[in-house]
C-alpha cells in the first residue's frame, strides 16, 4: 500500500491534459490551482453548506438566544434584548460572535453584549463529540484566571455560558 497522501496523488493525476479538449483557458488554470492548493477543497465546500445551516438554526431559535442572554445579564424579560441582524454577526475561524442589543423601558439601546457560539463543525464535534464542550470550558478557565492572576490584561467581561446539555454557568456579580 502507498503512503502518498491525497494531494500527492492529486499532484500525480495531470488533469490540465485531462481538460485540454474542452476546457477554457480559465478552467484549466482553476485545475492547475487546485491541483497545487494544499487545502482539501471538498472540506471547504462542506464547510460553507454547514455554516448556511448552523446560521439558520441560530436564526430559528433567536428567542432562545435572546432569552439566554437575559438570564445571564439577570434581567427581568428576555424582550429587553434583540438579536441584532445577521450583517453584523461576526464570522471567524472558530467561533461566531452574535451582538445583541438591550433595550431600555422605551425601546432604546443601552448597551450591546456578544454571544459567541463555537462552530461545531470547524471544531471537529461530529467526529470528535465533546470537542465543543472542552473549548467551552478551556475558554471559561483561561478567562478567570487571567481576571484573577493578571488583573491588568483587559479582557472581555464574561457573564456567563453554558452547554448543550442545560447546564450553565452565570458571574455572580450584579450588572
Amino acid at each position: 500500500m502507498s503512503s502518498t497522501s491525497p494531494i500527492e496523488h492529486a499532484q500525480l493525476i495531470d488533469f490540465p491534459r485531462v481538460y485540454d479538449v474542452a476546457a477554457s483557458d480559465s478552467t484549466r488554470r482553476k485545475v492547475a490551482v487546485a491541483i497545487e492548493d494544499q487545502h482539501n477543497l471538498l472540506h471547504q465546500l462542506k464547510c460553507h453548506q454547514r455554516r448556511h445551516e448552523f446560521l439558520l438554526y441560530l436564526l430559528e431559535h433567536k428567542t432562545k438566544i435572546e432569552a439566554l442572554v437575559a438570564y445571564h445579564l439577570r434581567l427581568s424579560c428576555a424582550h429587553k434584548c434583540r438579536v441584532s441582524t445577521t450583517e453584523e454577526w461576526i464570522h471567524g475561524s472558530f467561533n461566531l460572535c452574535v451582538p445583541v442589543g438591550i433595550h431600555d423601558l422605551t425601546g432604546a439601546t443601552c448597551r450591546r453584549v456578544i454571544i459567541r457560539f463555537p462552530l461545531p463543525y470547524k471544531i471537529g464535534e461530529s467526529t470528535y463529540p465533546g470537542n465543543t464542550e472542552e473549548k467551552l470550558r478551556c475558554e471559561a478557565a483561561t478567562y478567570a484566571w487571567i481576571q484573577t492572576n493578571c488583573p491588568d490584561i483587559s479582557t472581555p467581561r464574561l457573564w456567563g455560558f453554558g452547554f448543550c446539555n442545560g447546564y450553565r454557568v452565570s458571574n455572580d456579580e450584579q450588572n
